[in-house]
């Protein structure tokens, strides 16, 4: 087994948390389904269906949905410039 660590909002986690306690799991779990069903679909396992998404509230950055698809060479297998090399854990 190993760790995987990384960072996110505070109220964001906590909201998670108490979704996925109603649903009878703890955090860790649902990030092993998502891991799991992104290794079986070979793919982002959920919906991003702009048409839907366009009314809703946009957390994600500016091109962040234009990443989708486009292949590797995008600097995501490089370590994040803000965390020192003993804080990332794969």
């Amino acid at each position: 087994m190993t760790m995987v660590s990384f960072r996110t909002d505070e109220e964001l986690k906590e909201q998670a948390t108490r979704v996925y306690e109603a649903l009878g799991m703890n955090l860790t779990t649902a990030l092993n389904m998502f891991l799991r069903q992104t290794v079986i679909q070979q793919k982002y396992p959920c919906s991003l269906e702009l048409d839907v998404a366009k009314d809703a509230k946009n957390t994600y950055g500016p091109g962040f949905f234009e990443l989708f698809g486009q292949g590797a060479g995008l600097g995501f297998d490089e370590e994040p410039e803000d965390l020192p090399p003993e804080d990332v854990t794969i």
